[in-house]
């Protein structure tokens, strides 16, 4: 246990089934371990397998597989492993329920099913990824959907008719009515079944049940009939246990007849079975059961579950007397709501761990009550308030999908909030799509991200026109299930953005400076007015290039010289004009709608031609942000 809190773990299986459990319940301490002794007993020559699922309290449940084989001096069934308990689990659908023959050949013609590195990692991978509900990775979620397959699936390699059989008061003095349980055989091959009968529960050593026949053989696709007695010994005792049916293709009784790369590992089917002594003038036990769920009656509130997957809650059933006590809950008609174990036994001062899964069909939400029996006394019963609620993807935009700029000059940033709004109670991802031919004019943060479950996010529009034009375009928001696995988006909004790209944010007057002749090494100065034309206060840069530079800096070359070329020209450490041609205030900050005067400054340091351009960047004065908001850079043409 890795976490601070004590955890409460349930083994759901038989404790004296073909594998002996010394206890299948138990509380781990936090930050410490604890151990379970599991004794493999075979009854029989035969091949054993069965994935035992261990539900913990308030956390998805863990497994085990347990493999073994039971032979004698003349009977040698094949050795089964993991090995081969993995390459049966790693078939296709399509091959499930081949026989041995049919298996070899599709193997000669295909290969075999041992998992391969890939198959693996795509194993691994699934522990990483969450599901599209958000609650937990796909990895937890294919241990529950696996532990909530009942033994009465049509679509298994084996299926029974029933998956409890309550026979209600016995009496040892007399036999009872035989309930009747069917098996069928969906496999393409002859099957064997062998039931195995748990030792008996009360202090006397005798089987307390019977299955009629113990071993039959069924044929491919045919059924098979099985008569169940109850035959308890003592007054005034609750009996609950697992019968486990072992099926196995015929084949696999001998290790001549199997093949290792098509060798089947054999099926255990637990039965649930159950009955009490109690007579008609005897009155049952008074049940004290405690429920781990707040509230009255008690609340079960599972989480938002996106349509078409499934969410589980586990709770805990504790039994604070000291005589035994029985449960039986009953089956949701709608089949939203599944409990799992439906029935059982809890002896005195212990517990029985409970999952329930939530399965929505429609995107609404499912109040229910879910009903637990206690003792056979319904007067007696916990009544569980269960809630859930199925969700779609559905986000909408503010400002009803319309965002609309100021007139903003070229260099200046114009911005704009939108609120991004999650209306459903599941978490989703967006991603905007902003076309290439205004990634530069448009940006938007955040681009991508999270939406929680009924989350207003205010999204941040900035417009910074590298032309004089309207724009008018339209951006879609991808909306995704949080699950990383899902790459086509499940909705697409749209936000139009209209604006118009004024003039230079800043203007040069005049906007080309003549010198004329100017001797070596003398000083020359004139005038020059920066203004402001925007409606913000704006800081400043101005960079002077040589003419014959210039080329080269516009890197992308579109004709215009951008912010971050400019930056990208300083980085590399340009050599500095500034004793030849300066300004006397290349930085600064000038506020809205107004000018001011500089001057440039000229020295010749030899008899030549010389050009230079200005450039100019700009930042909204009121702009924090380290990265400039200003995408284009400005500047008057060349001045001798």
């Amino acid at each position: 246990n890795d976490s601070n809190c004590p955890a409460s773990f349930h083994f759901q299986c038989e404790k004296d089934g073909v594998f002996h459990f010394d206890r299948v319940q138990g509380v781990i301490p936090p930050l410490l371990s604890t151990f379970v002794t599991i004794v493999f007993r075979p009854q029989r020559t035969l091949n054993y397998y069965r994935r035992v699922f261990c539900l913990v309290k308030d956390q998805s449940p863990v497994f085990a597989d347990l493999v073994g084989t039971g032979h004698d001096e003349k009977v040698h069934p094949m050795p089964l492993t993991q090995r081969h308990v993995d390459a049966f689990r790693n078939r296709p659908d399509h091959v499930q329920k081949m026989g041995p023959a049919e298996l070899d050949e599709y193997i000669a013609r295909n290969g075999g099913f041992d998992p391969t590195d890939e198959t693996k990692e795509e194993e691994a991978a699934l522990h990483g990824t969450v599901s599209r509900s958000g609650e937990a990775t796909l990895g937890e979620l294919d241990v529950l959907r696996q532990f909530f397959v009942p033994p009465t699936d049509p679509s298994r390699e084996v299926c029974l008719t029933e998956e409890v059989l309550d026979f209600g008061a016995g009496s040892r003095t007399r036999s009872g009515e035989r309930k009747v349980v069917h098996l069928t055989n969906n496999t393409r091959a002859k099957m064997t079944v062998q039931w195995h009968m748990p030792p008996s529960v009360d202090p006397d050593d005798e089987v307390d049940w019977d299955v009629s026949p113990a071993i039959a053989d069924i044929a491919p696709g045919k059924t098979m009939e099985f008569r169940v007695a109850f035959r308890p010994s003592q007054d005034n005792f609750y009996y609950s246990q697992d019968i486990e049916a072992h099926c196995f293709f015929k084949s696999n009784r001998t290790f001549r007849l199997v093949n290792h790369a098509s060798f089947t590992p054999p099926w255990c089917l637990p039965l649930r079975v159950l009955g009490h002594t109690f007579g008609d003038s005897a009155e049952q036990f008074l049940p004290k059961v405690a429920i781990s769920l707040a509230g009255t009656p008690p609340a079960l509130d599972f989480p938002p579950c996106h349509l078409g997957d499934q969410v589980y809650q586990t709770f805990q059933l504790t039994n604070t007397s000291d005589t035994p006590a029985v449960f039986g809950f009953d089956d949701d008609p709608t089949g939203v709501f599944t409990v799992r174990p439906l029935a059982g036994c809890i002896q005195p001062n212990a517990f029985q761990l409970i999952a329930v899964r939530f399965r929505p069909k429609l995107a609404r939400t499912y109040r229910t009550e879910i009903k637990c029996v206690l003792n056979n006394s319904e007067d007696a019963a916990i009544r569980i308030r269960a809630t859930g609620a199925g969700n779609l993807p559905h986000v909408r935009l503010g400002n009803s999908g319309m965002l609309y700029f100021k007139p903003t000059c070229m260099g200046a940033t114009s911005r704009r909030t939108c609120d991004l709004v999650n209306l459903s109670r599941i978490p989703l991802r967006f991603r905007w799509r902003v076309p290439e031919r205004v990634a530069e004019e448009l940006r938007i943060r955040p681009a991508q991200g999270v939406l929680r479950g009924n989350e207003t996010l205010p999204v941040r529009w900035s417009f910074a026109p590298r032309a004089e034009k309207q724009y008018a375009v339209r951006i879609p928001c991808e909306i995704f299930p949080v699950s990383g696995r899902v790459e086509r988006p499940v909705q697409v909004v749209e936000m139009r953005a209209v604006g118009e790209g004024a003039p230079g944010a800043l203007q040069f007057d005049p906007p080309a400076l003549a010198f004329g002749t100017v001797l070596v090494n003398a000083k020359a100065k004139k005038p020059l007015v920066i203004e402001n034309l925007s409606d913000a206060t704006l800081k400043y840069n101005v960079d002077i290039i040589e003419s014959v530079n210039v080329a080269a800096i516009d890197t992308d070359g579109d004709g215009i010289v951008e912010a971050h070329e400019l930056d990208a020209h300083r980085a590399r450490g340009a050599r500095s004009h500034r004793r030849i041609i300066r300004l006397d205030d290349p930085v600064g900050t000038i506020e809205a709608r107004s000018r001011f005067t500089t001057h440039v400054h000229f020295t010749p340091r030899a008899a030549g031609h010389y050009s230079y351009r200005l450039f100019y960047t700009v930042k909204d004065a009121a702009d924090d942000d380290d990265d400039g908001t200003s995408a284009l850079a400005g500047g008057p043409p060349p001045a001798p």
